[in-house]
């Protein structure tokens, strides 16, 4: 057994973005999709580059058929704006590419 192989990929780790945090307009290559569930709800976990990114709720049930398709450098994500809401913080509006 190749414990070195093991340990080098048990040691790589990807910190969670939030959405609203990514650059305005970077495109980020999707290496793979998942659904998730978490304390509000199922939803999309991204795996980007160098982190993880969690899709807002709103957008699970268009995409969670699709996940095939997002993966393997297809396609990417795209923060293009922030949407302000009284007494909330803003939401972040994004776009998914074809690479």
């Amino acid at each position: 057994m190749d414990l070195k192989k093991i340990n080098s990929v048990c040691s790589l780790s990807k910190s969670v973005a939030k959405l609203k945090d990514l650059p305005i307009g970077t495109v980020y290559p999707i290496m793979n999709a998942a659904l998730k569930k978490g304390k509000f709800g199922t939803s999309i976990l991204l795996e980007l580059e160098t982190q993880f990114v969690y899709l807002p709720l709103r957008s699970t049930e268009l995409l969670k058929d699709k996940l095939n398709y997002l993966k393997d450098n297809l396609y990417g994500l795209k923060v293009i704006g922030l949407k302000e809401y009284p007494n909330v913080s803003p939401s972040a509006l994004f776009e998914i590419v074809a690479l």
